[in-house]
């Protein structure tokens, strides 16, 4: 499924995001975010369980689908692709 958007607006909503993701916890899913899709837009959200940080970006896509990443991860792989 291909997926299109703007990679300098993407690369902001994940720093942005990657600031709620703790650094050290004991519940290793919160080094996560959550990318769904819905609507026409990305909804990429991280939350360090007292406070969560969601950002919508406008897309190209007809699917709805959701997963979680490694947020550290993800966010090194894409400035670099």
């Amino acid at each position: 499924m291909p997926i299109t958007l703007g990679k300098d607006q993407f690369i902001q909503s994940l720093e942005a995001v990657l600031r709620h993701v703790p650094k050290k916890t004991t519940q290793p899913v919160l080094y996560n975010i959550l990318l769904e899709t819905t609507d026409g837009a990305l909804k990429i959200t991280g939350t360090d369980m007292k406070s969560a940080l969601s950002y919508k970006i406008p897309l190209e896509s007809s699917e709805e689908l959701r997963t979680t990443v490694p947020a550290k991860f993800f966010s090194d792989f894409i400035k670099k692709a």
